[in-house]
């Protein structure tokens, strides 16, 4: 019998190794290839462009404070994308968790939209690879494509076909579809090649460095303390892309060891180098004086050292291909893993037999992208990013949390193949002790999560989330008005603080799951909460037409999940396999209950 309409919203995946479709990835990546897939993905236009920009415009010196400040929100994300990573062995990311903690609806509507936020980051990477070739060909590029071939006459479209952007991309997809190991050699080679251009660009500028650009015209904090948080905003975004190492989970050949230890070193190497980067730039020159564009090679030009400036143009160049890369590998494994869940259509997971990458995904995902690329202009494409990760990082903080209060259910199961041996005896004790849950309970008291715990913590984490977003939007908006708004303002924030307190020390109070795990968010549930805030602030930095083009591609997506997705569902398949099952099991749980409280 067919699931009403809720109950099939909010059905979850169970933390399985392999999909019932029997359709896997190859396991090749080890620790340096998600390591490079991580920082390739990450180290891109924010060290080369970003940095400069915000030094100028936002937070002067005091970038390095901004840099600092992302990395430690960044830091909170990574540590449950970590947690995730050692905990559930498919590809996915963000969706995949989703869809194990709090159900296929959210689940889909995460997926989609990173699906947006990964075609959109490609695209515009590609873009402005495109565009800074063409710089330093002086432009000829896009004017003997604009005299030869035509323009676009229409405030939707860029200024004319970028042929350059598409060829890039199409390159880059047939590397994918040719297997992970030659796409994971790319990166290891690109990621080298960008890590020593840095190591040079540090080394040539600490000789140049005049440390009274910090000291004079503003000193330190020109624009104050609230240009390093609205700096740290700008700069968050320079971490985005290590969750492509999450996705790729199924193809590691360890995950439960190098998933977490590879976001970590990536987060680490990225921070070094931003940080680095952002030192050279404002002790080279004046913060007002950074060149608008390629600020990272013009303060070395106008310093006089024009060998250091060609050679960050050949690393911007490769980091931008790493970055495109990146997003690119991301797309088909999303993609393929919905498809596989039956949320998406089954041609999408189709997998290659001698590659064992999920070819029509990566195709139909590279032409998409690259077709988008050559029509729209960078600006559309950068107003049109980020909110989709925003969301996936705050959903995954939701899922830690709940999967670490949820009690465990039969069939769950959450450690590869070759990680099984070593914690298999753990996992028993851990099943045993679940049976006994209620005898426990009745004599010394709640120990192990109960649904009636995991009750609170799901009120709770949905009104932390609730609340977050006014008290948020007052913090960013309610400053301006008169006095006795303004007191208004104070007295529902004061209101909305004792609410999140009250949330945050009834979740805390709550037992969680013991299981043994290779890596675990320390400080839960406060690491994930303040995430999940962090995560909301930042969402409503962005622009309202941000919001709507969110709005219109989500509308979008629904109509597949509703007209398709919902009826297909592996899941649904698997809880009527199992259903003859749990009701047998229940049967004979229930007797011996009545034996054992007769004995």
């Amino acid at each position: 019998m067919a699931s009403p309409l809720w109950k099939r919203l909010e059905r979850k995946k169970r933390t399985v190794d392999k999909d019932a479709s029997g359709e896997d990835l190859k396991k090749y990546l080890e620790l340096k290839d998600l390591t490079a897939l991580g920082i390739g993905s990450t180290l891109g236009v924010g060290l080369y462009v970003l940095a400069g920009d915000v030094a100028r415009s936002t937070a002067g010196p005091a970038i390095v404070i901004s840099f600092l400040l992302a990395a430690v929100v960044s830091l909170l994300t990574g540590f449950c994308y970590a947690e995730f990573g050692a905990r559930v062995h498919v590809t996915g990311s963000a969706y995949s968790f989703a869809y194990v903690a709090i159900g296929e609806f959210v689940a889909f509507a995460i997926g989609w939209s990173m699906l947006a936020e990964c075609i959109i980051g490609a695209s515009s990477v590609a873009k402005a690879w495109s565009e800074y070739l063409d710089s330093l060909a002086n432009h000829t590029i896009s004017q003997t494509i604009s005299e030869n071939v035509g323009t676009f006459h229409s405030s939707f479209l860029g200024d004319y076909p970028d042929f350059l952007a598409f060829g890039v991309l199409c390159v880059l997809t047939v590397i994918l579809t040719l297997g992970v190991k030659l796409s994971s050699l790319t990166m290891v080679l690109l990621s080298v090649v960008n890590c020593g251009v840095i190591v040079i660009c540090v080394c040539a500028g600490i000789p140049l460095i005049d440390f009274q650009n910090w000291s004079q015209d503003g000193g330190f904090l020109p624009f104050g303390f609230t240009g390093v948080l609205q700096g740290a905003a700008s700069c968050f975004f320079a971490f985005v892309g290590f969750d492509v190492i999450a996705m790729s989970n199924e193809e590691s050949i360890r995950p439960s060891r190098d998933i977490p230890l590879s976001i970590a070193l990536t987060l680490f190497i990225c921070f070094i180098s931003y940080t680095s980067v952002s030192f050279i730039v404002t002790l080279l020159v004046p913060y007002y004086a950074i060149p608008k564009t390629a600020s990272l090679g013009g303060v070395f030009a106008l310093r006089g050292a024009h060998v250091v400036e060609f050679l960050i143009t050949i690393g911007s160049m490769v980091a931008l291909t790493a970055s495109m890369l990146g997003a690119v590998f991301a797309i088909p494994r999303l993609a393929f893993a919905m498809a596989r869940d039956g949320l998406l259509f089954p041609v999408l997971a189709i997998v290659h037999t001698g590659t064992k990458v999920p070819v029509i995904s990566c195709i139909v995902a590279g032409l998409l992208t690259a077709t988008i690329a050559a029509i729209l202009s960078l600006h559309q494409l950068i107003e049109m990013m980020s909110i989709g990760t925003l969301l996936a990082y705050m959903l995954v903080a939701v899922s830690v949390i709940l999967l670490r209060y949820r009690p465990k259910r039969a069939g769950d199961h959450s450690l590869s193949e070759t990680d099984r041996p070593i914690h298999e005896e753990t996992s028993k004790i851990d099943t045993m002790e679940n049976d006994k849950e209620s005898e426990m309970e009745r004599l010394v008291g709640p120990k192990l999560p109960s649904k009636a715990s995991y009750l609170k913590v799901w009120r709770c984490t949905f009104l932390f989330v609730v609340i977050s977003f006014p008290f948020s939007a007052v913090l960013t908006f309610g400053p301006s008005g008169g006095s006795t708004f303004r007191w208004i303002l104070i007295f529902c924030e004061i209101m909305m603080g004792f609410v999140v307190v009250f949330t945050v020390y009834v979740i805390s109070r709550q037992p969680q799951d013991t299981t043994d795990l290779p890596f675990k968010a320390p400080l839960l549930p406060y690491l994930p909460l303040l995430s999940i805030f962090c995560d909301i602030y930042l969402m409503l930095q962005l622009s309202l037409a941000t919001w709507i083009r969110f709005a219109i591609w989500l509308m979008f997506g629904l109509v597949i999940y509703f007209g398709y997705g919902i009826w297909h569902s592996q899941a649904e398949l698997e809880e009527e396999e199992r259903n003859p099952h749990d009701r047998e099991n229940n049967g004979n749980d229930v007797t011996e209950m009545v034996a054992a409280k007769n004995r």
